[in-house]
């Protein structure tokens, strides 16, 4: 798929419009970003890390986007599911979307930031 039409998808997406396999674009990107980072591997569209100090029964977790490496979710419990959460669902794709388009760049792993939505001032 080119960025020119991964634009398009992207502009549809946005609007809300219907006719594109948004899963299977999100997919593209996740093929992308293994091949660009293969160290670790396969990757889904967001990634977790655990938080909480020492005592386990505390133990939270972080959920970071794949693509931009923005936080999505601070502070789950272990138990719950992120893909669950809308916020993740929606940025995931239209990251995802932004990437293949060369809206938005792929972050390697290991990189923390913030979303588009939570920075106070651009990058």
């Amino acid at each position: 798929m080119s960025p020119e039409d991964a634009a398009i998808a992207y502009d549809a997406w946005l609007d809300g419009r219907e006719g594109f396999d948004y899963a299977a674009l999100v997919e593209l990107a996740l093929d992308l970003y293994a091949r660009r980072f293969p160290t670790q591997a396969p990757y889904r569209a967001f990634s977790t890390e655990r938080c909480g100090g020492p005592d386990y029964k505390k133990h939270k977790m972080d959920v970071y986007c794949t693509f931009c490496r923005g936080l999505l979710a601070g502070r789950l419990p272990m138990m719950a599911k992120p893909v669950s959460h809308a916020k993740v669902t929606k940025h995931t794709t239209g990251c995802a979307l932004a990437c293949l388009a060369n809206i938005r760049e792929m972050k390697p792993p290991g990189t923390r930031g913030l979303i588009d939505e939570d920075r106070a001032l651009p990058d």
